[in-house]
């Protein structure tokens, strides 16, 4: 995207081509920015993704966990969305060094999450061993290799996700609107007939979505 603010920033966008599970299913990936950005048009561009999405993956970090920001955005933006599927990875649990810090870590996420999001859908995630576990497997060697790809938490993470958008996000996608028709329903049902005349003069494109 072109923002006029920012004379030298051109790229209008960039498409990765990976041959791998998701893609050869069908599925789109959309890596949107982030919500704590300088730029606010920047910010737009999630917000606008957010509606046609069938699930959401957050990403935080377990060195910052769970700021005020990323508490409001998944209850302002992706719940009062009906974005009921959610999904959190908790990047960096290569900085939990034993299992009890992990374990810490998971259920401070799971505390805070408890109404949002369930305990199976919050997965500890290291994306640096998991791209040097890929690489190892392409032939670059470390000092320090690793030894598995479990270890990195990509394996469960990865699985639960394949397996929602492969099976699960058509009956998700139903509920999802079914449950915005009822909530305008309700809505409707309890405004007065002036609200209702209004509601009578929605737009082409309302009526549609």
């Amino acid at each position: 995207y072109y923002y006029e603010e920012e004379k030298n920033f051109s790229i209008k966008n960039a498409e990765i081509l990976v041959e791998n599970s998701f893609g050869k299913m069908g599925i789109d990936i959309v890596d949107t920015p982030g919500m704590n950005d300088i730029n606010t048009a920047r910010e737009e561009v999630t917000l606008n993704y957010i509606p046609k999405s069938d699930a959401a993956i957050v990403v935080c970090s377990a060195i910052h966990p769970l700021s005020k920001s990323e508490m409001d955005f998944i209850k302002s933006q992706l719940v009062d969305q009906q974005i009921t599927k959610l999904f959190v990875a908790v990047n960096y649990s290569d900085t939990l060094r034993t299992e009890t810090a992990r374990q810490s870590m998971f259920e401070l996420f799971q505390e805070k999450l408890s109404d949002i999001v369930p305990k199976d859908r919050i997965f500890l995630v290291s994306a640096r061993d998991a791209l040097k576990y890929k690489r190892q497997l392409a032939g670059d060697t470390y000092k320090k290799p690793v030894k598995s790809y479990e270890k990195t938490g990509f394996d469960k993470f990865e699985e639960q996700v394949l397996n929602y958008l492969a099976n699960d996000r058509g009956n998700i996608k139903l509920q999802r609107y079914s449950s915005m028709f009822l909530t305008i329903l309700n809505e409707i049902a309890d405004v007065t007939l002036e609200h209702r005349k209004n509601a009578i003069m929605l737009s082409k494109e309302q009526l549609e979505e």
